[in-house]
């Protein structure tokens, strides 16, 4: 039978887990030291119980997104698990412990990530027994405190879908804007038995503007024309007095300049002998004035006005 080949365990070797702190080295510049640490995910580590540091440690990638360096090397930072390679006594840190003075206040069924600096935080939350999520971000910079998220797939055809069973708000002390490069949308329906039926909507297009509704309102700006199209009535302001139909309206005013004009020339083309034969002709020239104005018919039905 053939046997493996094996190695031997040094006589001396460390213990095989223990605990420490993350430290900064004396004499270093803090910035560099922790940028360096996070680029070579190696750190130093102070061990627990007065056992000396423990230099370019490894560190799990999940564990190097937990600590928390010190300010300075005469401080401790985060409490950290590690192991030591059986053979080559290499130390490895393996997680993030919470000192005797820190806790995470979370509950049973909960996750809690926060993630904080002098100048902002970043927590998300998930509570598992109340089916809610928190996402807090905070600055104490004027361009910070926000969250980006940027969608991009082939032929910009990405898609963001949120759906809400409930009712959805939204709060903000600046400006709101929403752009797009094709088509806005804001639909409202509502439920008839089991079928969805379109209650009203707002569109907005390249081309302009559209707003329509179950009762067959609408109001469309396209090009430089615009159209309101009420179904019953469309009042400006309260809508007190009837607007004029414009050609109703000159038309009978045509006929009142025709009857006013045929009237005049009735009273100059008379004889002006007795004033028997003016009276006769004067009742036979404006008897022949047949086509008289009617203004009944002038007032709109649907729009109003003050």
């Amino acid at each position: 039978m053939r046997r493996g080949v094996t190695r031997e365990s040094q006589s001396n070797q460390s213990y095989p887990t223990g605990t420490g702190y993350i430290i900064i080295p004396s004499g270093v510049d803090r910035d560099s030291y922790v940028e360096s640490c996070y680029r070579k995910e190696r750190v130093a580590v102070q061990m627990d119980d007065g056992m000396g540091v423990l230099q370019n440690c490894f560190i799990s990638q999940s564990a190097i997104q937990l600590i928390k360096f010190p300010e300075t090397y005469a401080e401790l930072g985060s409490c950290v698990a590690f192991i030591f390679d059986r053979f080559k006594s290499q130390p490895i840190i393996i997680d993030v412990l919470s000192k005797m003075n820190e806790t995470q206040l979370i509950q049973e069924n909960s996750f809690k990530k926060l993630v904080r600096s002098k100048t902002g935080a970043v927590t998300i939350e998930g509570k598992g027994k109340d089916g809610n999520l928190f996402i807090n971000v905070e600055s104490d910079f004027e361009d910070g405190g926000n969250i980006f998220v940027t969608l991009r797939g082939k032929d910009n055809k990405s898609k963001f879908n949120v759906k809400c069973f409930g009712n959805i708000s939204l709060y903000s002390e600046g400006d709101t804007s929403l752009e797009t490069l094709k088509t806005a949308k804001i639909t409202c329906n509502y439920i008839d038995g089991t079928e969805k039926k379109l209650a009203s909507k707002i569109e907005l297009t390249q081309d302009g503007f559209l707003y329509e509704d179950k009762n067959k309102n609408k109001i469309e700006i396209k090009d430089d024309i615009v159209n309101i199209t009420p179904k019953k009535k469309f009042n400006i302001f309260s809508g007190k007095s009837p607007l004029v139909k414009g050609d109703e309206l000159a038309a009978q005013l045509a006929k009142v300049t025709g009857r006013i004009n045929g009237m005049m020339d009735v009273f100059k083309s008379a004889p002006s002998g007795s004033i028997a034969t003016y009276a006769t002709a004067i009742t036979a020239g404006l008897g022949a004035i047949t086509n008289i104005e009617d203004f009944s018919n002038i007032n709109s039905d649907k729009s109003f006005t003050d």
